[in-house]
């Protein structure tokens, strides 16, 4: 899982700095297409980006990009 990575390098790069120990979490949000031949809207399954409506194959990714940093605590 890509949070298990993030993790793992922040170990190694904050090692014996002032920021050791400091830890990572994500809330993951689904990824999100719209089929822009009929409008559909539906959740993209990992490997097939086909509209589960029409079957068309160009696909806009609506949500589920994102990255925010929705807090920082320092002691």
């Amino acid at each position: 899982m890509v949070s298990d990575s993030v993790q793992f390098y922040l170990d190694i790069l904050t090692k014996e700095t002032i920021a050791d120990g400091a830890q990572v979490s994500f809330t993951l949000v689904p990824l999100q297409g719209k089929c822009r031949h009929c409008g559909q809207t539906f959740t993209l399954p990992e490997f097939d980006w086909t509209c589960p409506n029409c079957q068309g194959k160009i696909i806009d990714v609506t949500s589920g990009k994102e990255l925010f940093v929705e807090s920082i605590e320092v002691e």
